[in-house]
């Protein structure tokens, strides 16, 4: 068959893919989301690992962009986030701090009728926002451009699908730039994963990965302050980036590196002001303490200290054990950039925030399936196939929402974790990606 044939085919099933999960199913219809994810990556992992050789540039470019354009028209699915960011957008025009007052607590006379229709869909009404100020920015401006909720979830998909752009442009011309192959660029360009969940239930961790790429871009190009305030800008974004500075402050002890962070921190400190105000005035910081004392969701060093703690004490110790997991967290990190002996560069630096981000997850009592995407955006320097692998295995964690109530599937995480650690046992056995 004619490449140009099979490489057609192969990208329209993973296409078909794509929209069947962006239009049809439910956050509940779990069998239908694993098929589609199926489906999915089965193109995908043919296209990455078996006929990337015959992929050309050009080709792989034009598709990257053309995917996540279908769904751009497609209404969040499989989760209800949606609710709370346009709720955060409001309440920002309307001067009422997202930080300061929780839903419940907003007088519906102060924000109009739209309010009602969305508090009535929120998973999270007597809970304080926890998304930081460039997030709360893009909602913000939805709400002002359109008054309409699908046009706003439209146009916010554009702004994300725009800046997913950027990011592929950037991260694209660091690789040209160093002489290396863009092909594995695809590993997280064309991954369902970070469509679905980016594009298609509009999940910041894509914005964030795209911000750290135009970083990236701008400091190869002696751009520094620039650099910084993208860097920053993914910080206010999701705050993960955060840990990757220890980084620099352990690895690096030169002029330029300490005028780098300190730029980073005073664009992140500016950008900042408005979650401050939040933490001396509201509960920006109790809804972080939440966050760890109460939520759980497929852990897995967590879950096995919860068994334990249950038998000795006969009752849940996550209040506890959160903050110690998120403490030991940054302790092993820290010791890691510290006793590690390796040279330094742009691929022992993503080596060290693949292990920080890993160390991360495995000691989060919360991972979603779109927690991984920058994991996934750290891998196309490694190529590691674990974190492949792993992007398909976590879409099984949808069949808790199937249950009536909803319950957690032990057996799934467990299958979860299982093969994703033998994967990566035996990859760190027999082989170390390096950058070609």
């Amino acid at each position: 068959m004619n490449t140009n044939i099979k490489l057609n085919i192969v990208f329209l099933i993973l296409m078909i893919g794509i929209a069947f999960l962006g239009y049809y199913p439910s956050q509940s219809d779990f069998y239908c989301i694993f098929l589609g994810f199926s489906v999915s990556f089965g193109a995908y992992f043919i296209l990455t690992f078996i006929l990337i050789s015959e992929l050309s540039i050009k080709y792989l470019k034009w598709v990257a962009a053309i995917i996540p354009l279908i769904l751009v028209f497609s209404e969040p699915n499989l989760s209800d986030d949606i609710f709370r960011f346009i709720w955060d957008g409001l309440c920002t025009l309307s001067r009422i701090s997202p930080y300061r007052f929780i839903p419940r607590d907003v007088s519906a006379d102060l924000l109009g009728p739209q309010q009602q229709f969305l508090f009535e869909h929120l998973n999270s009404p007597d809970y304080f926002s926890v998304y930081p100020t460039i997030s709360q920015a893009f909602f913000a401006l939805i709400v002002k451009l359109t008054g309409d909720f699908y046009f706003q979830i439209v146009v916010l998909k554009i702004m994300y699908y725009a800046l997913h752009l950027l990011g592929a442009i950037a991260i694209c011309k660091v690789f040209n730039g160093m002489s290396l192959n863009v092909k594995p660029l695809a590993l997280y360009y064309l991954n369902p994963l970070v469509i679905v969940e980016g594009i298609g239930n509009l999940h910041a961790e894509i914005n964030m990965v795209s911000f750290l790429f135009i970083s990236l871009y701008l400091w190869y190009n002696k751009k520094y302050w620039f650099s910084a305030f993208m860097y920053a800008c993914a910080i206010n974004v999701k705050l993960i980036p955060i840990f990757f500075l220890g980084y620099f402050l352990v690895r690096y002890q030169n002029k330029k590196m300490i005028s780098f962070l300190l730029k980073v921190g005073l664009f992140s400190f500016l950008l900042f002001l408005p979650v401050i105000y939040g933490l001396i005035n509201g509960g920006f910081l109790e809804s972080i303490d939440l966050y760890f004392r109460k939520f759980e969701f497929n852990a897995s060093v967590y879950y096995s200290l919860r068994e334990i703690g249950d038998v000795i004490t006969g009752y849940n110790l996550i209040a506890y054990l959160g903050p110690i997991l998120f403490l030991a967290f940054i302790f092993i990190s820290f010791y890691k950039w510290w006793k590690e002996n390796e040279s330094k560069g742009l691929l022992h630096f993503m080596k060290t925030n693949e292990r920080v981000m890993i160390i991360y997850l495995l000691l989060s009592t919360i991972v979603h399936p779109w927690y991984i995407i920058p994991l996934l955006g750290i891998n196309v320097f490694l190529r590691r196939r674990y974190i492949i692998v792993w992007s398909y295995l976590i879409s099984l964690t949808y069949i808790n929402y199937s249950y009536n109530p909803y319950s957690e599937n032990m057996w799934v995480v467990f299958l979860e974790y299982g093969v994703v650690f033998m994967f990566g046992l035996y990859e760190y056995k027999n082989r170390e990606a390096q950058l070609s």
